[in-house]
């Protein structure tokens, strides 16, 4: 079925370590600021996971001059996006993990110590916040919609998503390399099925930029979200039709009423 899962991998539980991955291929403009945005970062128990798929470009040139800040480096070709993002799930031994890829950033240097404060007191299996895109000079704020509406699609960005290591361990979850758009949607739809409890932070984590894989190829992206809801959530037909007129609707107004759409998505 073109599904993975993690077999007989050990791991030591920290007592509260956050495993930042940044997977990179052939982006030397993007990736100095994400390697900074992680350094920065206050909270001291951190692990940082670098896969490179096997740039051409100098993009090691500038991963190596920054080696110091990086607990584990991989650079080797893979089978792509999904593919890198599981080697790093693979090598994280922190109890949390997250995805900051090469060309996003944490909003601020004291973002992980803000997820971490949370995380000792509420012991979340998932938590979720906001995200801020950035769109030229601009930057748009992009609220998240609650997880219980994930049958709609993907109810804020992955970069501001955090995973409790042992339930994907527990279930063997990785993604689903046959998705090479919405793996990233196939994959927290399965792991909240297995989140006992799912925490909200009404702040922005991560910074991305406008333009992404999914806003290039939405059609596809489209199709394999509806294969998330027909084979993983289980929907109906007729619910999978009404969340496809509401996302071609929405596609619609992105494209020819761009105006219209940020100031209904984002306010601006």
């Amino acid at each position: 079925m073109g599904l993975n899962r993690i077999e007989n991998v050990g791991y030591i539980q920290s007592i509260m370590k956050i495993s930042v991955i940044t997977v990179v291929l052939n982006d030397c403009s993007g990736m100095p600021g994400t390697l900074i945005s992680v350094n920065q970062q206050t909270y001291n128990d951190k692990e940082y996971i670098v896969i490179d798929g096997g740039s051409t470009d100098g993009t090691m040139d500038i991963i190596r001059q920054h080696k110091a800040w990086i607990d584990c480096l991989v650079s080797e070709r893979d089978q792509g996006l999904y593919d890198a993002m599981n080697k790093g799930i693979i090598r994280a031994t922190g109890e949390y993990l997250c995805f900051i890829n090469s060309g996003d950033c944490f909003v601020s240097e004291k973002t992980l110590q803000q997820i971490a404060d949370y995380i000792l007191v509420n012991k979340p299996d998932y938590l979720y916040g906001d995200a801020l895109i950035r769109d030229g000079t601009r930057l748009l704020y992009k609220k998240a919609r609650s997880h219980r509406l994930a049958w709609y699609g993907m109810f804020t960005n992955h970069q501001s998503m955090v995973y409790r290591r042992d339930v994907i361990l527990a279930n063997m979850l990785l993604y689903d390399t046959t998705y090479k758009i919405a793996a990233d949607y196939e994959f927290t739809v399965r792991f909240l099925k297995f989140a006992h409890k799912v925490g909200y932070i009404p702040q922005a984590f991560s910074i991305f930029l406008k333009g992404g894989l999914s806003e290039q190829r939405m059609e596809d992206g489209a199709k394999e979200a509806g294969r998330v809801r027909k084979e993983v959530l289980g929907c109906t037909w007729v619910t999978r039709l009404i969340c496809r007129i509401l996302i071609k609707l929405s596609h619609f107004v992105s494209r020819h009423l761009g105006k219209v759409y940020g100031w209904l998505r984002y306010g601006q």
